[in-house]
């Protein structure tokens, strides 16, 4: 419905949820052949949380297989978000994993602001 107007319905696609208004994306999910896009312009904030996460002294206190591992991934999700036209799909897959291996090793802090810094770029909790 647009206003008392009711839209016609595309054959091809069905948007079943639309987000817009979050700051510089508008998002929409759907069922078929169905083309997404969204402005990621966020990324330098994800980069910057990592980096205070491999910086913190809850990475610190690890152990040394626990810093490589986490270093390896963080890495990989960094990559990702400052690519001209970062994948989403894996920008929140790989970040997922990070927040994952933060939470398995305590890294409470990481886990907070990586989360946050994807919702803010994804318009979607981790």
């Amino acid at each position: 419905m647009m206003g008392n107007e009711r839209i016609r319905k595309d054959p091809v696609v069905s948007i079943i949820n639309t987000q817009s208004n979050s700051p510089g994306a508008v998002q929409q999910v759907g069922v078929g052949e169905f083309s997404q896009s969204a402005i990621i312009n966020h990324h330098q904030q994800l980069v910057q949380a990592i980096d205070r996460a491999l910086a913190s002294p809850e990475f610190q206190r690890l152990e040394q297989s626990q810093r490589e591992g986490f270093r390896d991934i963080a890495e990989v999700v960094k990559d990702e978000a400052v690519k001209p036209n970062p994948d989403p799909v894996k920008l929140k897959r790989r970040s997922e994993r990070l927040v994952g291996l933060a939470k398995e090793v305590g890294m409470r802090v990481a886990v907070s602001e990586i989360g946050q810094a994807i919702t803010h770029i994804l318009g979607a909790a981790i």
